[in-house]
């Protein structure tokens, strides 16, 4: 019997009241097929304190032979994965998730239980180098479309021919939906079980990954040729032109990036209003595929840190410096500003996220804004653009002596903040 819950460790909270510190993982206890097994979990990362019932059912639907080899795409905080791991310890799991935090977490998890057999990617792929190496892919479909479109593609070259893919989701979240994208690249499919508004399938790979690209030639827009557009051979890379301070860019992204094919209103907003002194250090806060920080490396500033929790958004971010020639700007994943603590800067600039899955997260906001005071020189400033109907300016006033609006329209607002 498997059992799943919330730690059973104390906490000094309680539900919706009192949060954690959002820079420290929180141990959570779990009984899972007999077995005590602890994970590791915290604010910032989608479900954060709960096993949800997608990976719970996962975790009981997957079949898994000794010797074999899984990729679990979506990984999370890693109980699930564990769980399954401890069951099959002569199976290798690798772990890929988008998202810096769950790779964090996983590690932790994975160490603690001390499971040689998983190994956990810091790159957002695996492919080409692992293609049709893997005798099983999970995937626990991710919020958006285009990220679960990409899984499913990978998993497909990185199965061998007679693989299966597992893939599990709630119907709110879009599972039907994902189900029938699946249906495009494997075909047919097993429901294997719909329990609590989720749902597990099974899916088989039959046809060869030159099958699969004759398939993708058939689709003649865009839109509709997803298939070709993720080809992993090739990068997936999406290019727009874009109209900036720093002149005309042409920008490189990849689909399920915040705003991968055309540059945000909000962003458009801010960069309208960017100056900078000469010899100013910047960093980009949440910097998606790096605009903000690639046209302030262009307007003169002496450095530029740009950071994001996606890694995804990295790899763009550091597409776009390369194909710009910009020297003085290093791109880093990070969860808040982990990866650059210690340094200060002259200007902080960020178009920051505010989800954590599908909800509104407030404790990211008030992390970003606390991390970033910490982080500002002396006379340094903080531009900040969001939806209006965010109370940044609110939650800034405590923080920075001045908080102004300098500039909005019907959807967003920029706030300039001041150190002292």
């Amino acid at each position: 019997m498997t059992t799943f819950g919330r730690s059973s460790l104390p906490v000094t909270r309680k539900p919706g009241r009192n949060p954690p510190e959002y820079e420290k993982p929180i141990l959570f206890t779990n009984t899972m097929f007999g077995e005590e097994i602890v994970y590791f979990s915290k604010p910032g990362l989608p479900n954060w304190d709960v096993i949800t019932p997608s990976m719970e059912l996962l975790a009981i639907q997957v079949q898994i032979l000794p010797g074999q080899k899984i990729l679990w795409l979506g990984c999370g905080h890693g109980a699930a994965a564990a769980a399954l791991a401890r069951k099959h310890i002569t199976s290798s799991f690798f772990l890929l998730d988008i998202n810096i935090i769950a790779v964090q977490m996983s590690a932790l998890t994975a160490h603690s239980n001390r499971l040689a057999n998983i190994h956990i990617s810091q790159e957002a792929r695996l492919l080409p180098e692992h293609k049709e190496s893997f005798d099983i892919a999970i995937i626990d479909i991710p919020k958006g479309r285009e990220l679960a479109r990409r899984w499913l593609v990978e998993a497909c070259w990185a199965l061998r021919p007679g693989g299966k893919l597992y893939l599990a989701g709630a119907n709110k979240q879009g599972i039907q939906t994902v189900i029938k994208d699946a249906q495009a690249v494997f075909q047919e499919y097993t429901l294997l079980t719909y329990q609590k508004g989720h749902r597990v399938a099974r899916f088989t790979r039959h046809h060869s990954l030159e099958e699969l690209a004759l398939t993708a030639s058939q689709f003649e827009s865009h839109r509709q040729n997803w298939l070709r557009a993720y080809n992993p051979e090739k990068g997936g890379w999406f290019s727009f032109e874009a109209s900036t301070p720093a002149g005309m860019l042409r920008l490189h992204s990849l689909p399920s990036v915040f705003s991968f094919d055309h540059l945000d209103d909000g962003t458009h907003l801010l960069l309208e209003h960017l100056s900078l002194a000469g010899g100013e250090k910047v960093l980009d806060v949440g910097c998606g595929y790096g605009v903000i920080g690639l046209c302030a490396c262009r307007m003169g500033a002496a450095s530029a840190d740009l950071i994001d929790v996606n890694l995804l958004a990295v790899a763009c971010a550091r597409q776009n410096l390369a194909y710009h020639h910009i020297l003085n700007g290093r791109v880093m994943a990070s969860d808040i500003l982990s990866a650059v603590s210690g340094c200060t800067y002259d200007l902080i600039l960020t178009n920051p996220p505010f989800h954590s899955g599908l909800e509104v997260n407030y404790q990211i906001t008030q992390a970003i804004l606390e991390q970033s005071r910490s982080a500002l020189k002396p006379g340094g400033r903080m531009l900040l653009v969001a939806n209006r109907f965010i109370p940044y300016e609110r939650m800034m006033q405590p923080l920075f002596p001045s908080v102004q609006r300098l500039a909005e329209d019907s959807r967003y607002h920029l706030l300039l903040a001041e150190a002292r």
